[in-house]
């Protein structure tokens, strides 16, 4: 009977460890990081975009213009029926998590091209922190 106590006590006291244990593995992993679900697929689609336009780059010398935008990695730019290899993307995503579109901007660094993809989050405005901080990918 004592024995029995015993370890009853021993595994009660360490299903008491195990339950502190996993309420600190859960906080740690519910505030490490500033990544909701949400910011994480917007950064997963910024990531798949960006590699599309990379390799569109490669085949057509150029990104897309602002007036083709992100359409020229699905369906071939009639200025470029020589050199477009594509599509370079399956589907583009149609909005962000948050049911705005991403933005795409065309940048000039000295002599050579770039460009931004920008979400801005939860709250669609410029600026912010957590989930309404711009999610932002940029070009070499």
């Amino acid at each position: 009977m004592r024995f029995f106590a015993y370890a009853l006590r021993t595994m009660g006291l360490g299903a008491v460890l195990v339950g502190f244990n996993g309420c600190a593995l859960l906080r740690v992993y519910t505030y490490s990081g500033s990544s909701s679900p949400k910011v994480a697929a917007a950064k997963s689609d910024l990531a798949t975009i960006s590699s599309a336009l990379q390799n569109f780059r490669l085949d057509c010398d150029r990104y897309p213009t602002q007036k083709e935008r992100l359409k020229a990695l699905t369906q071939m730019p009639v200025t470029l029926e020589s050199k477009w290899k594509g599509p370079y993307i399956s589907r583009l995503p149609p909005t962000d998590p948050w049911a705005r579109s991403y933005l795409y901007q065309t940048l000039k660094r000295g002599k050579s091209q770039t460009y931004r993809l920008t979400s801005f989050g939860e709250d669609g405005i410029p600026g912010g922190i957590d989930e309404a901080a711009d999610i932002v990918e940029e070009g070499p």
